[in-house]
């Protein structure tokens, strides 16, 4: 799984070679993911840190090139979180 983007109540799971449609919550599709390499970027995207090719200004650039934006309030805790996942 590369990411996870909300629509209404569908959720799009987003892997290598697929998107897969499931109609269900982003809080609850992110309470079944592990939350080590998982991370709610905004009010409707999750993304897997392990995918993450870059970041540029307000925005990170996925491994399949998609490019999501981080909430201003969470930018300083992605860069924190992210940072630890790299380390580890």
């Amino acid at each position: 799984i590369i990411s996870l983007t909300a629509n209404d109540h569908m959720i799009i799971y987003q892997t290598k070679t697929k998107e897969y449609m499931v109609w269900t919550s982003l809080k609850k599709a992110l309470e079944e993911l592990p939350n080590d390499c998982f991370y709610k970027l905004n009010k409707s995207t999750i993304i897997n840190l392990g995918h993450v090719k870059g970041v540029k200004n307000s925005n990170v650039i996925m491994s399949n090139e998609d490019v999501f934006s981080i909430s201003r309030g969470k930018k300083g805790e992605f860069v924190s979180v992210m940072s630890k996942f790299l380390n580890e």
